[in-house]
């Protein structure tokens, strides 16, 4: 696949809604969060460039095309900022 595809931008964004919205708001998704915040700077960092390693890993392995994995993080990145704007925007509005 050399071109981006929609259904893996909308994939990317869904995902990406869905685990910072209502798999969130759940209670492994809260016990989750609580302990991702416990953890010090440094381990953070080796579990989010682990989590990287694990997905282009995966992507030499099965010969996934870097376009595919590059749409997918667009849609996440989408995904992201409309979660991101949408908190603020809700928090500014609570508190007029």
């Amino acid at each position: 696949m050399n071109s981006i595809s929609p259904a893996l931008v909308a994939a990317g964004f869904a995902v990406t809604v869905l685990a910072l919205g209502p798999v969130a708001s759940t209670e492994p998704g809260r016990r989750f969060g609580a302990w991702f915040r416990n953890l010090g700077g440094a381990y953070r960092l080796v579990l989010v460039l682990g989590f990287t390693a694990l997905v282009f890993g995966t992507s030499f392995a099965y010969d996934v095309s870097p376009v595919t994995i590059q749409t997918v993080i667009f849609g996440s990145v989408v995904g992201l900022t409309v979660h991101v704007v949408s908190r603020i925007l809700s928090d500014r509005l609570s508190n007029d």
